[in-house]
């Protein structure tokens, strides 16, 4: 349902679900994310994240969307496995 918000907003330019438990959700959360042309900010800490909930979900992600400038993920638990899908989406 969130994601389907983030579709629907084509201005949503800030997204904060800081402790909002998005669980396995949150990969609906980014495949929508991925298209939006408007978001610039996304606050995804402190959503007890893991690796597998984000593998192969956000890299893709921010390769893709050209608009963010600013993601959270403090206070998840990731591994460096999950940061070098991050660095490699950036590049």
């Amino acid at each position: 349902m969130l994601g389907d918000l983030v579709a629907a907003r084509t201005t949503l330019e800030t997204l904060a679900v800081a402790t909002s438990s998005l669980g396995t959700g949150v990969r609906a959360l980014l495949k929508h994310v991925q298209t939006s042309t408007s978001l610039t900010s996304l606050d995804l800490r402190g959503n007890d994240l893991h690796d597998m909930m984000l593998s192969g979900a956000l890299g893709p992600c921010l390769g893709a969307n050209s608009t963010l400038r600013q993601l959270n993920l403090g206070f998840n638990y990731l591994t460096n496995d999950v940061c070098a899908g991050v660095a490699a989406g950036l590049a």
